[in-house]
C-alpha cells in the first residue's frame, strides 16, 4: 500500500505540471482509470482515496463529481479532460479524431 501511495503522489505531481501538456496527457492516457478505481474502492483508507482524487484535481477535474458523472463509462474522462483543459488548443481536434477512430 505504501508503494502505491508513493506512486500516486508522483503521478499527482506529474498531473500538476500545467506547463507540460504531454506529461499530463500521458497521465490521462495511462494510469488515470486505475487511479480512479483506487479512489472509489471503499476498501482503501481515506488518505489513499484522497491522494488518488488529488490526481484528478491536478488535471482540472472536480474529483469525485466528475467520476460520478462518468461512472458508467470511464472512457469519458479523457474526452472531458481534453475538452476542459484547452478549448482553443489545436491538439483538441486531433485527439478527438483519434478517440472517434478508436485510438
Amino acid at each position: 500500500m505504501e508503494l502505491q501511495r508513493y506512486c500516486i503522489n508522483i503521478v499527482a505531481q506529474f498531473a500538476a505540471m500545467k506547463d507540460n501538456e504531454k506529461l499530463q496527457d500521458s497521465v490521462v492516457d495511462g494510469p488515470l482509470k486505475i487511479i480512479v478505481t483506487f479512489m472509489v474502492d471503499p476498501m482503501n483508507d481515506r488518505d489513499f482515496r484522497t491522494a488518488a482524487e488529488q490526481v484528478l484535481r491536478n488535471l482540472g477535474f472536480q474529483g469525485r463529481v466528475d467520476v460520478v458523472c462518468c461512472l458508467s463509462s470511464l472512457s469519458w474522462l479523457p474526452l472531458i479532460y481534453l475538452t476542459t483543459s484547452s478549448i482553443s488548443s489545436p491538439r483538441i481536434s486531433s485527439s478527438i479524431s483519434s478517440h472517434r477512430q478508436g485510438g
